[in-house]
């Protein structure tokens, strides 16, 4: 009798052992989904974009909608400028491309604002913001004035003291490309005689104003900006220099 009494404690014992186990293991196994939940989930993921908004989605859930997703995301920025190229390689392999504008400081922005407002132009507030430490995000010394015309641009900030002061005659304002001759020296760091010698070397097309002061307003697009940047590269008596040589060159071929 007590052997009996003893293999069904035992067998009580073992019985109790392999439920916890079994606890265990479910509690540490992964969940097998019903093909209710199996559904569920079929439907959300038919719907990202009403999953991602829903009220009870957190910012925890959106981490994880993300990295379930999206493989990675490839950003490069163009040049120097604001502009960010993003690639996003999503899970699967689809890629999706596009062009963004970095977003510009707060700080700064207001700067610009508060400086434009004060009729200065965007050489000036560069000027200004290099001397109060505002740095490119991409390094270097200093916010170029084309930069800065940019940021007014998408800012909607005043044009600057010219336009303030002295506006234009009606209908003889600024228009896309243009720019005042002051503008562009500035931009282009250029002194007095060098921007009235390259107009008349014809490497800068201008109009003037029809009343006093009758100031110039000069084309130049960003082909253009680009080709006088360039020049500005080149040493003092390059085009002279060129001048004799291929003067020279003529000489010598015409020579018997």
């Amino acid at each position: 009798m007590r052997q009996l009494e003893k293999e069904w404690e035992d067998a009580l014992a073992a019985q109790q052992r392999l439920g916890e186990d079994y606890d265990r293991f479910t509690r540490s196994s992964s969940h097998i989904l019903t093909p209710a939940e199996r559904q569920t989930i079929t439907a959300l993921a038919g719907d990202i974009e009403g999953l991602w908004h829903a009220h009870s989605t957190t910012t925890a859930d959106r981490k994880e909608i993300i990295r379930a997703v999206v493989d990675k995301v490839v950003v490069t920025v163009l040049g120097t400028s604001e502009q960010v190229k993003v690639t996003i390689v999503w899970a699967g392999g689809t890629n999706t491309a596009g062009e963004v504008i970095r977003p510009v400081q707060p700080q700064l922005a207001d700067r610009i604002r508060e400086l434009a407002g004060q009729g200065i132009g965007a050489a000036g507030i560069a000027d200004r913001l290099e001397t109060e430490g505002f740095r490119p995000a991409k390094g270097g010394k200093r916010i170029s004035a084309a930069t800065v015309r940019d940021l007014m641009r998408r800012l909607a900030c005043p044009a600057g003291r010219v336009h303030r002061r002295r506006p234009a005659p009606p209908g003889e304002e600024p228009g896309p490309d243009e720019w005042w001759l002051k503008h562009l020296a500035a931009e282009l760091d250029m002194t007095t005689s060098t921007r009235y010698a390259w107009i008349n070397r014809g490497w800068i097309t201008t109009r003037r104003e029809s009343r006093w002061p009758h100031r110039l307003i000069a084309h130049a697009d960003q082909r253009e900006l680009a080709e006088l940047r360039e020049r500005r590269t080149r040493p003092p008596g390059w085009y002279s220099r060129r001048i004799w040589t291929e003067t020279a060159e003529t000489a010598g071929q015409q020579t018997p």
